[in-house]
């Protein structure tokens, strides 16, 4: 009787430790990795045309990988800001609130460029960096519509704006005009007698050198990047 019972526990141990190791490994698949959570239908590349109040317009995209990451880059065509592009970047977290609804915190850990320098009057740091978003957004086959804002479609990012964009920017110095008022463009028709229009060739040319774009000079005598 001894021996029968010891040979039964040891059965019932092993069944038992065979239960417990199963259910652990269940638990543990249960649990997605914080970094893969991320399976949603907001998962992808999304872009986005607007005004960008200045006379171009402003084409962004946004992507939301299925590891968490999130980049947004953003390239202005036209206008007086033409060529000039800002990348942003960082980590995500996505929750389901209904039918193809999502609820989403964007926590923004880096961009570029980070500041802007002028020779003589220092550097000042690029706002929207190390910042969180929270956003509502209804999915619609390949349209992405933000609660109270605007819509995106699916998309995929120009080549050309993959590239890291310097982490300065560099523009050139606001010009003194006579009793040191601030010059800042020249009237239509041309600019002040003894000043030259208020250029940023430098940087134009970075522009266009990452973004594959054509420099041109325009009515005010600067050279312009023409975008991608």
């Amino acid at each position: 009787m001894s021996l029968g019972l010891s040979m039964n526990l040891r059965s019932l141990w092993r069944i038992t430790s065979a239960v417990l190791v199963f259910a652990i490994a269940v638990s543990l698949a249960a649990r997605k990795p914080v970094g893969a959570q991320q399976q949603s239908g907001i998962v992808g590349t999304w872009g986005q045309i607007t005004p960008d109040g200045n006379g171009g317009k402003n084409f962004t995209w946004y992507t939301y990988t299925a590891s968490g990451q999130y980049k947004m880059v953003s390239s202005i065509v036209g206008g007086r800001n033409n060529g000039s592009v800002v990348q942003r970047w960082g980590t995500y977290q996505a929750r389901s609130t209904g039918a193809n609804a999502y609820q989403v915190a964007v926590h923004v850990t880096g961009g570029a460029p980070s500041q802007i320098c002028a020779t003589g009057q220092g550097c000042t740091p690029v706002r929207g960096i190390q910042t969180t978003l929270n956003m509502s957004f209804q999915l619609n086959g390949n349209s992405l519509r933000q609660s109270g804002g605007g819509a995106f479609q699916r998309s995929t990012v120009p080549a050309q704006l993959e590239a890291r964009v310097p982490a300065t920017r560099n523009v050139a110095p606001v010009q003194q005009a006579r009793g040191g008022a601030r010059y800042q463009s020249p009237p239509p028709g041309g600019g002040i007698a003894g000043l030259g229009p208020n250029c940023d060739n430098d940087q134009q040319n970075r522009i266009c050198t990452v973004n594959g774009g054509t420099m041109y000079r325009d009515k005010r005598g600067c050279m312009v990047c023409a975008g991608p």
